[in-house]
């Protein structure tokens, strides 16, 4: 076993571990890469701009008492934490633009990865959430 790496006898075991983790790093831990989103996170004011486009729909997805104390105007309500959510999704056209809110972003951007799941393209998720719209709420 003399490649340069071997030791002793007693450091028998130490020369396989470091075999070991030697083929085994290029692989093991791919779980700390992240994977590529599959919407665009996006500040209040270009959220703004795409609402006054025809082709969007705005989802809210906090729970109805959220939405009683304050919505984006226009925004329909489908509360993420709802049995039903992926029926609702389901029966929405996938060819729109879709702009997702929730209270801090976090919700919101659930919601677009389960919509990128289902095979909608368009999907762009308020940055922040509503605690950082600076306009108008109904």
């Amino acid at each position: 076993f003399d490649n340069g790496k071997s030791f002793s006898a007693g450091g028998y075991a130490i020369f396989l571990a470091s075999e070991l983790f030697e083929s085994v790093d290029c692989f093991c831990f791919d779980f700390f890469k992240t994977k590529p989103k599959n919407y665009e996170d996006i500040p209040s004011g270009v959220f703004h701009e795409l609402m006054l486009n025809p082709s969007t729909v705005i989802l809210d997805v906090r729970t109805s008492g959220e939405n009683q104390s304050g919505k984006i105007r226009n925004s329909k309500n489908l509360d993420i934490m709802s049995r039903d959510f992926k029926l609702k999704i389901n029966e929405l056209p996938k060819d729109k633009t879709y702009l997702v809110y929730c209270r801090s972003g976090n919700r919101s951007a659930q919601a677009c990865e389960i919509m990128a799941e289902m095979g909608f393209k368009k999907l762009k998720n308020l940055s922040g959430g509503i605690m950082r719209w600076p306009f108008e709420l109904v």
